[in-house]
């Protein structure tokens, strides 16, 4: 077995809001939300397009709160995709999260474990108009030899 180490960057391009729910505690349930990322990375399996489904718990006023939900990231060029899930906390508005995930096709076999920092600026040209996050992402791939 193989494994590499990666580093990625990542801009929200879209959001479908899903559901919302206030609680009597003044969280905000939020369910079914999926999110549109473009990935950019030297690692050609990783540089492609990410979209995580979550579900959300935050207090607006805070800006704390969890999420977690899947993922599926297709990469541009490689054939086949990672099929995962991912869990994690928003503190002062910002997301920590982690995943894991398997390969499909040019992936079978392979595994992901990543992590994504939302930070608040991109790190050069964004790869979208009107991007709406923005995310440092880091992980290892475990491939079969």
């Amino acid at each position: 077995m193989a494994l590499t180490v990666f580093a990625a960057t990542a801009a929200t391009c879209e959001v479908v809001l899903g559901t919302e729910q206030p609680i009597a505690d003044g969280t905000l349930k939020i369910q079914g939300r999926v999110f549109t990322d473009r990935v950019e990375s030297q690692d050609s399996r990783i540089a492609g397009t990410n979209v995580p489904t979550l579900d959300i718990t935050i207090n607006p006023k805070s800006g704390d709160g969890d999420l977690q939900g899947k993922f599926r990231l297709k990469p541009n060029t490689v054939d086949g995709a990672w099929e995962g899930e991912l869990q994690g906390r928003f503190v002062n508005g910002l997301v920590t999260s982690w995943g894991i995930a398997r390969g499909s096709g040019a992936l079978l076999g392979s595994v992901l474990r990543i992590d994504f920092q939302q930070v608040v600026e991109y790190p050069g040209k964004p790869p979208c108009e009107d991007p709406k996050a923005f995310f440092e992402m880091r992980g290892l791939i475990l491939e079969q030899d």
